[in-house]
Order: structure tokens, then C-alpha cells, then sequence
């Protein structure tokens, strides 16, 4: 549960909560990398203090989360600011981002565990009406379900679309009248993509796996012409529509598999 708020509070600190331009201007500008470092601890802060209230926990433990927007920042700056970040990588912005990540989920990971397994905490009366509350909506799906899918819609939708744009980023953008489409596409492409692995996690769920099909026929249908006409194109649309897939299915079975 600790994990869970935790990963909540990054994904939208680092992803929903942070725009392309501010991203852009963090990397040039060290106000707007303040900034983004302050939008991230009030993320991290509203995630984790609804289960701080439902606990009674030693208020020295209110300081380990400090070390999730800490590090955060730290790993930022460093990304930014150090100029070996990026030759050990030699610039390749998808090295860059999944060591970036991995390093951020890596620090959620070990303050959980070390709450989870250090921090005497006690129930106090505020937990019981929430349970209670809880129990009379009556939704069939324990409390800690609901956030674990929380937490799987929230990755699939922007961290996976961002993910996936950097993999088949082309480096050869054209002409300005050709970046313009190009970018019109590739946002049109990211909310289809939200939207199919939405799909494929409830079409896993609900165990009706022959309609996973239905997905990737919907999307060829529609871009019929320009995978006949482009086969570079079409290789891109393949490698993007397995992926987001892979990612989608992925995750439904990890939430399935979890207590």
C-alpha cells in the first residue's frame, strides 16, 4: 500500500502534473527545475497523506518520504546539470529516460519496504470510519485493489504513451510543414494508444482474450493506405501497437497475480 500511494504521487508529480514545455525548460533553466521539484513533493505529499491520517505512525517517519522528492531532485539536477550523465548514455534520450525512471522507482521502493518494515504504526479511530465507510458502498473490490489499478491506468496512460514516443522517435523530422504533421500524428497516436491499453487490461480482466484481436484490426483498418504505401511506416505502427499491448497485458496479468 505504501509502494502503491508512493508510485501514485510519482507518476503524477513526474508525468501529469509536468508538461513538455515545463520538461524542456527544466533541463535549460534551473528556476523551472525548482519548480517542477516543488510540484513533485506536493504530489508525493498528497499521495501518502491520506494513509499517514488512517495510521498513527512516529512523526520521524514522516521525514522518510521526505527522501522520495529529495532524491528526485537530486537525480533530476544530476541528469541535467552533469555533464557525464549524458556521455555515459552518448545522448540517447531512451537510455536516458528508462535509467531516469528506474532509478526514481528504485528509491520509492526501498522507503517502502523500509516503512513497511520499521514504522510501528497503530490504528486510530479515523481508520475505522474510513474501513467502515468503505464496507457500506459496498463495491466488491477490496480497498487496495482499486489503488493497484489506480496505479495501472495511471502508468498506461501518459508514462506509457511518453515511453513509446521516445522508442520510435524519429530522428529525421523533415521540413517544418512535415514536423507539424508529424506531431499532430504522434499526439493523435498517443491518446489511441491510451485508449487500447485501457481496453486490453479490461478485455484481460474479464478473461475475453479473442478480442484483444478486435484492437489491433481496428487500428490496421484505419490506417490501411499508409501501411500498403509506407512500409517504413508500417514497421513503426507494428512495433508501436505490440508494445503498447505487450505493456497493457503485461500489467493486467501483474494485477491480477497480486494478493
Amino acid at each position: 500500500m505504501v509502494f502503491a500511494m508512493l508510485l501514485i504521487g510519482h507518476l503524477f508529480g513526474d508525468f501529469y502534473l509536468q508538461s513538455s514545455a515545463m520538461a524542456r525548460r527544466k533541463d535549460a533553466e534551473a528556476a523551472a527545475m525548482c519548480r517542477h521539484g516543488l510540484v513533485y513533493f506536493f504530489a508525493i505529499l498528497a499521495a501518502v497523506l491520506p494513509f499517514m491520517l488512517i495510521y498513527d505512525a512516529m512523526l520521524s517517519f514522516w521525514a522518510l518520504f521526505l527522501l522520495v522528492p529529495a532524491s528526485h531532485f537530486a537525480i533530476d539536477f544530476a541528469k541535467n546539470r552533469w555533464p557525464g550523465w549524458k556521455a555515459i548514455f552518448n545522448k540517447n534520450d531512451k537510455y536516458v529516460f528508462v535509467v531516469d525512471q528506474v532509478a526514481h522507482v528504485v528509491i520509492i521502493v526501498i522507503v517502502a519496504l523500509y516503512y513497511a518494515t520499521k514504522a510501528p504504526v497503530a490504528y486510530i479511530a479515523y481508520s475505522v470510519y474510513v474501513q467502515n465507510l468503505f464496507i457500506l458502498m459496498n463495491l466488491g473490490v477490496p480497498l487496495h485493489k482499486i489503488i493497484q489499478m489506480a496505479c495501472l491506468f495511471l502508468f498506461l496512460g501518459k508514462p506509457t504513451a511518453m515511453f513509446m514516443q521516445i522508442l520510435l522517435k524519429n530522428d529525421d523530422e523533415g521540413d517544418a510543414g512535415d514536423s507539424i504533421i508529424l506531431k499532430k500524428e504522434q499526439k493523435a497516436g498517443g491518446l489511441i494508444g491510451i485508449f487500447e491499453r485501457y481496453l486490453a487490461v479490461i478485455l484481460v480482466i474479464t478473461q475475453q482474450y479473442s478480442a484483444l484481436a478486435f484492437i489491433v484490426t481496428a487500428k490496421s483498418i484505419a490506417r490501411f493506405n499508409k501501411i500498403s504505401d509506407e512500409p517504413e511506416f508500417a514497421e513503426r505502427y507494428l512495433l508501436g501497437t505490440l508494445g503498447s499491448v505487450l505493456f497493457a497485458v503485461a500489467g493486467a496479468v501483474m494485477y491480477l497475480q497480486l494478493p
